[in-house]
């Protein structure tokens, strides 16, 4: 969130009307009666929605809907994916919507050409690009440090469900060896010479 504050006070200039909840000063004030509400007022007829696409974003329901809600109004977006998701994970949410990656400069300089249509705002190239390379140079430690959502991958489900199953087989293998080995001690202790037996 710091290099989105530093990039939004250096490069845009102060008629432009930012909303990223996340931020302090700019999240939903205190005694508001729905954030929901308040979001969907916010939200109302942006110019420009930038998407920046989690794995915590694909795993929120909420996150979804707001997608779904750009996607339907035909609103202007710019999805990003944030590693480890891919830009082809991407495709597939937003239909046939082109990702970038955040973490490539080509995606981060058209972004910065579609601020400059879209929002009509000339931002200079040369301080958007200091800001940029300051935002590559920090993005790993940032990347790094956003919680992984509580959710599993299918591919690492499959996974685990097989070693489950693998498991089971093996207990099951066990459990019939250890019957049979009982059974053949039933039989023997039957022998009428006990040391033989033993």
């Amino acid at each position: 969130t710091r290099y989105w504050r530093d990039w939004s006070s250096d490069v845009c200039s102060s008629d432009l009307d930012i909303f990223c909840s996340s931020l302090p000063g700019m999240d939903i004030k205190v005694g508001e009666p729905s954030f929901i509400e308040y979001l969907r007022k916010q939200l109302n007829q942006p110019k420009l929605v930038i998407l920046l696409i989690t794995e915590n974003y694909l795993a929120s329901s909420f996150c979804l809907a707001e997608l779904g809600a750009a996607w339907r109004m035909g609103f202007e977006c710019f999805p990003l994916a944030v590693k480890p998701v891919s830009r082809s994970e991407i495709g597939g949410v937003l239909e046939v919507r082109q990702a970038g990656d955040i973490s490539e400069e080509n995606y981060l300089d058209q972004l910065h050409d579609k601020v400059k249509t879209v929002l009509d705002k000339k931002v200079p190239a040369p301080t958007w690009t200091v800001q940029k390379d300051l935002f590559l140079d920090g993005l790993d430690g940032v990347v790094k440090g956003i919680k992984k959502p509580d959710v599993v991958q299918r591919a690492e489900l499959k996974k685990v469900q097989e070693q489950y199953i693998y498991v089971l087989d093996v207990v099951k293998g066990k459990d019939d060896e250890i019957r049979k080995l009982k059974a053949q001690m039933a039989e023997l202790a039957k022998q009428k010479d006990a040391e033989a037996v033993r």
